[in-house]
């Protein structure tokens, strides 16, 4: 059976810089791979997407998607404090006229994950929101021409949530203190980035990207239910609370005006995730293993990306734009499948007059997907091994149909 999508509803991939681009020698992350003994694989040159953008590009032509979303790495920008490296710039400039020239459009993310390896501490650096902001100017200044939207960070609550409980992102710190400190730096730096961004050019709408986790018990205990309630605090509730009540993380301190600093919600889906007081160790959040497991552990779980987009749009009716949503797996089947699936989750919200108007799959091709390396598969394409060229898989060209035909089939 097929379903019509709405004519201005807009179709495209998304990637990172550290996981395509390959050798930036000056992040944080490069660091990391370098000195933890827990990482057996590193970047090294990931797809190349450095050199091989213009490969990309035609990636994107040949699967019909229009839209691109894409990062800036800042240590390539600012490899020192203070300098900004010019080289990079124009090399940046030079991905972004192109796309432009091959009618594709730009949303562009400010930090993925990465930061500079000078900045001491990371988000929790004092300096931290002076130097992002003096980033983003720098970015916005030079590119604002060429951006149909902005992200300055994404997924704040990864960034904290790995680096600061789970030990698989830098700085490796299991400290609350610091999750607090830099939970509460992001929504400072995001607000920042925000009015720095309309000063510059205030017809480019500024979205906040956030990956949606929704949580649920095996058993309703009193025990469970609050560790629900604790984990969907801490992963997710601190970061909306920004845009429903101006609060900033963990406290009921309030910024005035905060709580606009969003024009649409960058929505990141891939999973739920099960609490119990049974679990422990690595089998927190432990799934149903009756149910379809990713490459990367995950449970397939496509309902959930409709009620994460009810979550959104009761937080803040701003428009929603799936940003990232994507399955490892070496199934082409399977992913075609996970494609069709989420896609009527998301066609379900429009029906409940949610406004989403967009869907990112994640990712154009297979990447470094930090701590788990090369193993998962999420991309549209495959990179052959030896010449890192890009070789386009069905899902890329079922996804292609869809978006240019705008009417949502079952995968064939």
């Amino acid at each position: 059976m097929k379903k019509k999508i709405p004519e201005n509803f807009i179709f495209g991939a998304s990637v990172s810089s550290y996981q395509t681009e390959g050798d930036n020698f000056y992040s944080d992350w490069y660091d990391w791979e370098i000195s933890n003994i827990n990482i057996s694989e590193t970047c090294g040159m990931a797809c190349d997407s450095w050199n091989k953008f213009n490969e990309d590009i035609q990636l994107l032509k040949e699967l019909g998607l229009k839209y691109y979303r894409l990062s800036i790495e800042w240590s390539r920008i600012s490899p020192t404090p203070g300098k900004i490296n010019t080289s990079a710039l124009n090399h940046y400039e030079k991905i972004l006229t192109t796309l432009k020239e091959n009618d594709i459009n730009i949303f562009l993310t400010l930090q993925h994950h990465t930061l500079p390896d000078w900045l001491d501490h990371g988000w929790t650096n004092p300096n931290i929101e002076k130097y992002f902001e003096q980033y983003v100017s720098v970015i916005a200044k030079n590119f604002h021409y060429l951006v149909d939207a902005w992200m300055p960070i994404n997924e704040p609550g990864v960034n904290c949530t790995f680096g600061y409980f789970f030990n698989e992102f830098p700085p490796g710190q299991k400290s609350s203190l610091g999750y607090i400190h830099a939970s509460r730096h992001q929504a400072r730096c995001h607000y920042a980035a925000y009015n720095k961004l309309k000063e510059i050019n205030p017809d480019i709408p500024v979205g906040f990207v956030k990956q949606l986790i929704i949580f649920r018990t095996l058993k309703k205990t009193i025990i469970n239910n609050f560790l629900l309630s604790y984990y969907d605090y801490v992963f997710n509730k601190i970061y909306l609370n920004i845009f429903r009540k101006g609060n900033l993380p963990f406290s009921i301190r309030t910024i005035p005006d905060i709580e606009n600093s969003i024009d649409f919600w960058g929505l990141n889906y891939y999973t739920h995730k099960w609490v119990s007081s049974k679990f422990e160790g690595n089998q927190t959040f432990n799934f149903d293993p009756s149910v379809e497991i990713t490459q990367t552990g995950w449970e397939v779980h496509p309902e959930g990306l409709l009620e994460a987009c009810r979550v959104l749009w009761n937080i803040k009716k701003v428009p929603i734009y799936i940003t990232e949503n994507g399955i490892a797996t070496d199934n082409e089947n399977q992913r075609k499948k996970f494609i069709y699936e989420h896609l009527k989750s998301a066609l379900a919200a429009i029906e409940e007059n949610i406004d989403v108007r967009g869907y990112f799959y994640w990712s154009l091709m297979d990447n470094f997907e930090w701590c788990m390396g090369y193993k998962p598969k999420f991309g549209l394409a495959s990179i052959e091994k030896n010449t890192l060229s890009r070789i386009p898989k069905e899902s890329g060209y079922y996804l292609g149909r869809i978006a240019k035909n705008k009417e949502l089939f079952f995968y064939e």
